[in-house]
C-alpha cells in the first residue's frame, strides 16, 4: 500500500512538472477577489480588468472622429468597447486626506511560475492605458502610423505608475517596491501595422492581425528609445509584443514550490494612484528563430520568428509584397505588409498565413541585421523542377530557360518551354517607386500595373529568365507554376 501511495505521489509530481513546462492555458486573470475606491462610470467596473486587453474601442477621442478605433501606443484604451459598448478599463483612486488608496486584486485559475523559458524571463504583464504623446495634432482612428511622430522629448506621454504586489494565498503579499509599475511603460499596442497598405495589417480572412499580449516588449528599450520615432517604427521596436508592463517573480523573496523548485503566485494586486488597469496576462514561452521551411509547415495564425533572411525581391517589384530567402537558398517566402529593399538582411517576426495557396508571413515586426549584403544567387533548374507544391521551390529566386511559346500583349506575360513539355508562365515586373518612403501615401499602381519599360521576348525566342518561383490561380479552381520577374534584366536572350 505504501509503495502504491509513493507511486501516486511520484506520478502527481511528474504531472505538476509537466504542467509548468507546457504552461497553463489561462492567459488572463479570471476572478476579481476584492476592490475598493474605483473611478466614475464607465471606469468603475472591477470586472473590466478580466479577460484579454482591449483591442477596439468606441472612438479615438479626437474631434469629429466617430469611427471605432484600435488601441495603440498613441491612442490608449478609454470610453467603452466596440461594437458591444462594454466597459474597458478600471480607475483605481489615489489616497486622499480622508480615505486610503483604492485597490483591485485578481486571481488566476492556475499558478503563475517563475519560468526561465518565458519571454525575456518575465512572468506576468499588467496592461493600463498609458500612451506616448504624438507631436503636432490629434491622432485619429484612420491616421497613418508612419506619419504619427512621437514627441521628441524624453518619455513624453501619459504615465500613472501604480504599485503592484503579488501573493500565493491572497494573505501574504510581496511588493515590487521599486518598480516596475502598472500603467507605465510599455503602452498597449493591439494590432500590427501594414507599411504597404498603410492601415492595420490584415490576414487572408480580412481580419486585423493582433499582436501578442502574452509577450513582453524587449527589455533593451525604454521610453527614451521612442523619442521622435513614428508610431509605425515604435511598433517595430515591440517585436510582436502587445505591450504592457512585465514583471519577473525572481525579483521577490517568494517561497519556492517544493516539487518544481520555482517561485510562484496566483494573486496580483494593484494599488491606486488614479491610474487605470485594463487586463492581466501570464507570459508565454519564448520561441526560437526558425528556418523558412519549418515555418511553412505551421498552421495559419502561428506566430513565428524567422532566422536571418535576405530580400530577394523588393516590395513592389513583383507585387505589393516582397520575398526573402536564406543565404544558403534552403527556403524562401512571401512577406506581406513591409517596405523592404533588395539585398538587405532581416530577422522577420509575424504570423503564418496562406494566400492563393501560397504560404506567406504577415510581418508584425522586422529587425535589420545587415544593410547591404551580397545578392542571393538564383538557383538554376530545368522547367520541370520549378514546382509550386509539395517539395517545392515556391518563394525561392530561380533561373530557368526555354523557347517563348506565347506572349500576352495585355499584361506582357509570356510562356516558355525548355522542351520538356512543362510550360512556365513568366509574369512581367511591376511598377516600382523611385525611392522608399514609409510615410508616403504611395501610388495604388505600385506593385500592380506592369512596368512600362518592360518588353517581353518575341515568340520563338529562346530566353533565360530569373525570378521568384511562385504559383497563380488558373481560373478553374487550380493553380499553375509561375516565375515572377523583378525587372527587365531578369530576361536574357539566348539567341545567336
Amino acid at each position: 500500500m505504501k509503495k502504491r501511495f509513493m507511486r501516486v505521489l511520484a506520478f502527481a509530481a511528474i504531472v505538476l512538472v509537466c504542467a509548468v513546462v507546457t504552461q497553463a492555458a489561462d492567459w488572463w486573470a479570471s476572478e476579481v477577489i476584492s476592490s475598493s475606491r474605483l473611478g466614475n462610470s464607465p471606469y468603475n467596473d472591477p470586472e473590466a480588468v478580466l479577460g484579454k486587453p482591449t483591442v477596439w474601442m468606441n472612438n479615438s477621442g479626437a474631434p469629429s472622429d466617430p469611427d471605432p478605433c484600435a488601441v495603440s501606443m498613441v491612442i490608449p484604451a478609454w470610453n467603452v468597447g466596440w461594437p458591444a459598448g462594454e466597459k474597458l478599463i478600471t480607475t483605481i483612486k489615489a489616497k486622499s486626506p480622508t480615505e486610503p488608496a483604492g485597490h483591485i486584486t485578481v486571481k488566476f485559475d492556475t499558478r503563475i511560475y517563475d519560468d526561465p523559458n518565458n519571454w525575456y524571463g518575465k512572468d506576468f504583464i499588467v496592461f493600463g492605458n498609458s500612451f506616448f504623446a504624438a507631436g503636432g495634432s490629434y491622432v485619429y482612428s484612420d491616421s497613418n502610423m508612419a506619419n504619427v511622430v512621437m514627441a521628441a522629448y524624453e518619455g513624453s506621454g501619459w504615465w500613472e505608475p501604480s504599485p503592484v504586489s503579488v501573493s500565493q494565498d491572497g494573505v501574504t503579499w510581496y511588493s515590487f517596491s521599486n518598480g516596475p509599475y502598472a500603467d507605465d511603460y510599455a503602452p498597449t499596442q493591439a494590432l500590427a501595422w501594414d507599411w504597404v497598405e498603410q492601415r492595420w495589417l490584415k490576414n487572408s480572412s480580412d481580419a486585423e492581425v493582433e499582436l501578442d499580449f502574452t509577450r513582453p516588449t524587449p527589455p533593451v528599450y525604454d521610453k527614451a528609445d521612442f523619442n521622435g520615432k513614428s508610431a509605425a517604427e515604435g511598433i517595430d521596436l515591440y517585436r510582436g509584443s502587445g505591450g504592457g508592463t512585465a514583471f519577473d517573480l525572481a525579483e521577490l523573496p517568494l517561497p519556492a514550490d517544493p516539487i518544481t523548485g520555482r517561485k510562484w503566485i496566483q494573486y496580483i494586486k494593484v494599488d491606486g494612484v488614479n491610474g487605470e488597469v485594463d487586463a492581466f496576462a501570464r507570459v508565454s514561452h519564448q520561441i526560437d528563430n526558425i528556418p523558412i521551411g519549418a515555418a511553412k509547415k505551421l498552421p495559419d495564425g502561428t506566430r513565428v520568428a524567422l532566422k536571418e533572411a535576405v530580400v530577394s525581391s523588393a516590395t513592389y517589384e513583383v507585387g505589393r509584397f516582397c520575398y526573402v530567402e536564406h543565404s544558403d537558398r534552403s527556403g524562401g517566402i512571401k512577406v506581406m505588409g513591409r517596405l523592404l529593399e533588395r539585398n538587405k538582411r532581416y530577422v522577420i517576426y509575424g504570423d503564418m498565413d496562406t494566400i492563393g495557396n501560397e504560404r506567406v508571413i504577415l510581418a508584425t515586426a522586422v529587425t535589420l541585421v545587415e544593410d547591404n549584403t551580397d545578392a542571393v544567387a538564383p538557383l538554376g533548374m530545368p522547367n520541370k523542377s520549378v514546382y509550386g507544391s509539395g517539395l517545392h521551390t515556391t518563394g525561392l529566386l530561380v533561373r530557368t530557360w526555354g523557347r517563348t511559346l506565347s506572349v500576352d500583349q495585355t499584361d506582357k506575360s509570356f510562356v516558355i518551354d525548355d522542351g520538356s513539355g512543362r510550360h512556365i508562365k513568366c509574369i512581367a515586373p511591376k511598377t516600382t517607386p523611385p525611392y522608399y518612403n514609409a510615410g508616403n501615401p504611395g501610388d495604388p499602381d505600385w506593385g500592380v500595373t506592369v512596368n512600362s519599360s518592360f518588353v517581353p521576348p518575341a515568340v520563338d525566342h529562346f530566353v533565360a529568365v530569373t525570378g521568384i518561383s511562385s504559383i497563380e490561380s488558373d481560373g478553374l479552381g487550380g493553380f499553375i507554376t509561375v516565375i515572377r520577374l523583378r525587372n527587365g534584366g531578369d530576361v536574357q536572350s539566348c539567341n545567336q
